[in-house]
């Protein structure tokens, strides 16, 4: 008696989410994002090129509308508006012929809490290519990272500095009754968390989008980072160091 066996693999599903770090968002790696799926997802999953590119999308919104297009090559310029708040590419595809789904998206958010890669697949193997995906995503992204973290710290953190920066104002009046010196201080560190999260945060935003609204934010950012610092680190620091370390 003779048996034979036939394996079957079977289609199945698989998601993903992945946060995005604080990044610079140009033209170019809007395209170099877009130069991958559409060179690599048709070897991939074994789909023509022309009809990734039939469902390939571009969305880029603004403060008062959105505006839809295909492929970035499609936009005009390369700067975006300057009340850019959002973009998101990607593609949502549907092969009947192998009965396969893909839909991926890459949101850019200058809310951290909306800014994110997410992955769809239904397939073979769909957590392995969904993986492959993002790791090439997370190469591309990671080559734009920036230092605007630092204006947008954990929830706990952002607790403890505006607790601080409430009771400043108070405390500095107890403050001033026992140093001037340290009164002041209290005040100039108060304004800084002011400064800190009503400013920067806005000038530094989670995802920063290339405008002219955003070069001219980051130089004013800049350059009052650098005063402040400089105050800092100068002046007060020195006094402090001065006074309990060497005593004069």
């Amino acid at each position: 008696m003779l048996a034979v066996i036939i394996m079957t693999t079977q289609k199945t599903r698989y998601k993903l989410t992945k946060k995005l770090p604080t990044i610079d968002v140009d033209i170019v790696l809007l395209k170099d994002i877009e130069t991958y799926l559409l060179s690599n997802l048709p070897k991939l999953f074994d789909i023509d090129e022309s009809k990734i590119r039939e469902k390939y999308y571009t969305e880029i919104k603004e403060a008062n509308g959105e505006h839809s297009l295909g492929l970035i090559e499609q936009y005009d310029g390369n700067l975006f508006p300057d009340t850019t708040t959002r973009i998101t590419v990607g593609l949502r595809i549907h092969n009947y012929d192998t009965n396969i789904d893909i839909n991926i998206s890459i949101t850019f958010d200058r809310d951290e809490l909306f800014s994110n890669i997410k992955i769809d697949l239904f397939d073979l193997n769909p957590k392995e290519k969904a993986n492959g995906i993002l790791a090439k995503l997370d190469s591309l992204i990671n080559e734009r990272k920036n230092l605007n973290f630092f204006f947008h710290p954990p929830m706990l953190l952002n607790i403890i500095l505006g607790t601080i920066g409430y009771l400043i104002p108070t405390a500095s009046s107890f403050i001033f009754k026992y140093s001037t010196k340290l009164g002041v201080a209290s005040i100039l560190f108060g304004l800084s968390i002011a400064a800190y999260f009503w400013l920067f945060k806005k000038w530094k935003p989670y995802v920063s989008f290339a405008s002219n609204r955003q070069m001219r934010n980051n130089s004013i950012a800049n350059y009052l980072l650098l005063g402040v610092l400089g105050f800092i680190l100068f002046s007060t620091g020195l006094l402090f160091i001065r006074k309990y370390l060497i005593g004069q």
